[in-house]
């Protein structure tokens, strides 16, 4: 299955890709930080990357929107929206299609955890920083993978 991932190339410019990821429940708090940290992106040029999972990536991707910011998705495998609650699935449908890029993983729909590792491998490999909120050990991780983190 990697070897499947790394044969895929980000149509977006990763010198200006900033991947939002973290906690998937948020409370107001990070929230907000998710707002202000998507509010420090210059439309102009930067592109946020999102795994439009529930939380910190889907907040991310719609700031982005309302703000004229360009939006990559990138899912692990087709529609991993299919089970979740009518207005959440909405709301990731929203995104989706005015995302600027989309990139559809092979990943196993039946290993979810799995794929998203992986998800979460290839955009590390194709971004320059992360905003990551609610997700300390996320955080230091991709900081020590070289990625410059700004975190809420």
């Amino acid at each position: 299955q990697q070897e499947a991932f790394d044969a895929i190339e980000p149509p977006w410019p990763v010198g200006r890709a900033v991947w939002a990821v973290g906690a998937t429940e948020l409370n107001g708090e990070q929230v907000d930080a998710v707002a202000r940290l998507v509010t420090g992106l210059d439309p102009a040029a930067d592109v946020l990357v999102s795994g439009l999972r529930r939380g910190t990536e889907l907040v991310a991707a719609e700031r982005a929107l309302q703000q004229g910011i360009r939006v990559a998705a990138v899912l692990p495998f087709p529609d991993p929206a299919e089970r979740w609650a009518p207005a959440d699935k909405a709301r990731f449908e929203a995104v989706l299609e005015h995302a600027d890029w989309v990139v559809v993983l092979p990943g196993e729909p039946a290993r979810p955890g799995k794929a998203v590792e992986a998800r979460n491998g290839w955009i590390s490999g194709h971004v320059v920083g992360a905003l990551v909120v609610g997700d300390p050990q996320l955080e230091a991780d991709l900081d020590e993978a070289g990625l410059s983190v700004l975190s809420g």
